[in-house]
Parts: C-alpha cells; sequence; structure tokens
C-alpha cells in the first residue's frame, strides 16, 4: 500500500515446499520499501494498532461452539495453560470476533434468505422476546419483553396513589406492516412513566389480528383475567379492539382516548368551515366537559356552553361525542 493506493513496485511473495510436510514459508519483499505506508487492517479504521491474526485453530472452535459469545469468550481467555507471549493470537481478539463468526456460520447453513425464515431465526436469537408468529391467513407477530410483563403483572395488585390505565391502539405504520402496542403506567415511579409491554406486528387489522394479541395478553399476564381489581384500557374505539378485549380480558374497562376524538373533532371543523380562533376554542370546551367531576356537573356546564355554540357543532357533539362522554370521563375511570 503506498500514500496514492496499491502498488506493484513494492511486493511481498511467500513461498513454500509443496511436496515438503513442513510449515515454513519464505517471505520476500521485492522492490521500493521506502514508497510503503502503514494502512490499517482491514475494516479498522486505526492504522497505529497492530493487528494480530487469531488462529484457525481457534476460529474453527469458535464456530463448532453452540453457546453464547460471552460463555465462549470467557471459556477461551481464562485458559491459564496458554503463554502470555500468545495471547494475542490464541484467544479470541474481543466478543464482536465470536458474534462475527457465528453469524457467518448461520450464513452458512442458512437454507434461504425469505423474510419469513428470517424472522423465525430471529425470534430464535431473541431469547424469549418473541411470543408467537402466524403467517395464514395473516402475518402476526406478538413480541414482548418478558421481565416487563412480570412486571406490569406484579403492579396490577399494587395499590398506588395513581392509578393503572393500559392503553391499546394502532399507533405505527412500518411500512406494510402496522405496530399496535399495549402500554402501560410504572406507578411505582415518579409522574408514571409509560411503559409498553406487549407489541403486535400485523398487515391487517382484523379480529383475528387482535383475538390473538389479547389472548398473549391474558396468557402473560394472568391478573388481566383473574385479578381482584377492574383495570380501564384506553382505545381509539375501533369496535375489532373492543371486541377483543371483553372477550378475553374480563377484569379490563374500555375507554375512550381523549386525544383521538378530539383529533377527529378538529378534522369536522376544518372541514366546516371553523376558522382557526375557534377550533381551539371548542378544544377547550370539550376538555372541560371531559374534567367535569360528576354527571351533575357535566350535564349543567353542557347546558351552558350549548347556548355558544353554532348549531352544526352542536348536532355533531350530541350526536358523536356526547354518546360515549360516560367511557372518557376522568371520575368513572377508576
Amino acid at each position: 500500500m503506498t500514500c496514492t493506493g496499491h502498488s506493484h513496485e513494492f511486493r511481498r511473495c511467500a513461498y513454500k515446499l509443496l511436496d515438503s510436510k513442513s510449515s515454513l514459508v519464505l517471505i520476500h519483499y521485492i522492490g521500493d520499501e521506502s514508497i510503503a505506508v502503514a494502512a490499517p487492517h482491514g475494516n479498522s479504521t486505526n492504522s497505529n494498532r497492530v493487528f494480530y491474526r487469531t488462529c484457525p485453530s481457534v476460529l474453527k472452535k469458535i464456530a463448532s461452539e453452540n453457546e453464547s459469545p460471552e460463555i465462549i469468550y470467557k471459556s477461551l481467555i481464562s485458559k491459564s495453560e496458554i503463554p502470555t507471549q500468545y495471547q494475542h493470537t490464541l484467544v479470541p481478539r474481543d466478543m464482536r470476533q465470536i458474534v462475527n463468526i457465528q453469524q457467518r456460520e448461520r450464513q452458512k447453513s442458512r437454507l434461504t434468505r425469505d423474510a419469513l425464515y428470517n424472522m423465525h431465526e430471529l425470534a430464535f436469537d431473541l431469547g424469549g422476546f418473541v411470543k408467537v408468529i402466524m403467517t395464514y391467513p395473516d402475518m402476526i407477530v406478538v413480541c414482548g419483553h418478558e421481565k416487563l410483563l412480570i412486571e406490569l403483572n406484579n403492579l396490577l395488585q399494587i395499590e398506588s396513589i395513581q392509578p393503572q390505565l393500559l392503553s391499546y391502539d394502532t399507533t405505527f405504520q412500518l411500512g406494510d406492516f402496522y405496530l399496535s402496542p399495549l402500554l402501560f403506567r410504572h406507578t411505582l415511579f415518579l409522574r408514571s412513566p409509560i411503559v409498553p409491554a406487549l407489541f403486535l406486528i400485523h398487515e391487517r387489522k382484523f379480529q383475528l389480528v387482535h383475538d390473538t394479541m389479547m389472548q398473549q395478553a391474558a396468557k402473560l399476564i394472568p391478573n388481566l383475567v383473574k385479578g381482584k381489581r377492574k383495570i380501564p384500557v384506553v382505545t381509539d374505539d375501533e369496535s375489532v379492539i373492543i371486541q377483543s378485549i371483553a372477550k378475553y380480558l374480563p377484569q379490563a374497562v374500555h375507554v375512550s382516548c381523549w386525544n383521538h376524538t378530539i383529533n377527529a373533532m378538529k378534522v369536522w371543523l376544518k372541514k366546516h368551515g371553523a376558522t382557526a380562533a375557534e377550533i381551539p376554542a371548542y378544544t377547550g370546551y370539550v376538555r372541560d366537559l371531559l374534567n367535569q367531576p360528576c354527571i351533575t356537573d357535566y350535564n349543567k356546564t353542557l347546558n351552558t356552553y350549548k347556548i355558544k355554540w353554532s348549531k352544526s357543532f352542536l348536532d355533531y357533539y350530541m350526536e358523536q361525542i356526547h354518546p360515549k362522554v360516560s367511557k372518557m370521563f376522568n371520575f368513572t375511570l377508576y
């Protein structure tokens, strides 16, 4: 390697006797050595770091092992019989080297590069994170961290200042697939941060899809079924989701999502010619109604607002929002 790239003006040649059993090799450098410059090895970016090639016997042993990279690495570096001067070549450089070797071995034995096959292999590698994979009639994947599921199940038994509240809806679209997470409040932490418990990856928003998700939730979080407390679950009012929750989670109480309701209302207002000042005003009216401490105060406040609203918005509110406010009040959740 020269400062301008590869050159044949300075070369290294290796010679070995073909008929000999000896492992000796003669290295012969030919040309002008002054043009050579130091270069990093392979993918390395640090030319000042000396590269030591790991012995082929060590690479072969790593490739034949079925243990995790951590176990293999600890086993090889803890061998006391390896002399200090050979440590660079008779033990792996780091755990990343072991991971790379195992990945190459899996690539060699892979039957296909099909995405579905790779998904099953990834599920195996993730050690229990993936709970269900279905490919027909719909592609369905349910996954979640085991410790978080245990944590949620325990939280459902604990009385805390902040009440528990689950939420579930089809939040994201990732390419050709939807992602529907089941979220919970971690009520033992300050400000009760929102934590994902389960994820559903699916192609279509069918009943079967959400049934599979709720079946897994009932199995993995037993207190959603056998617990003594009713647990509110906020959704975006999709009928198939509501039916799945009612079918498999008897302790869950369906609650309508404020954000979805108000966002739908904003779309309606824009479509019907509301001004930039009217939209936040109507939004404030609706939020104030939902925050009323009891049904009596709600009805009293609603009668006050009816006088201020346009007839078209009043009709919309009474048809689309008023019938479901009983599932949106703060005082009815717990």
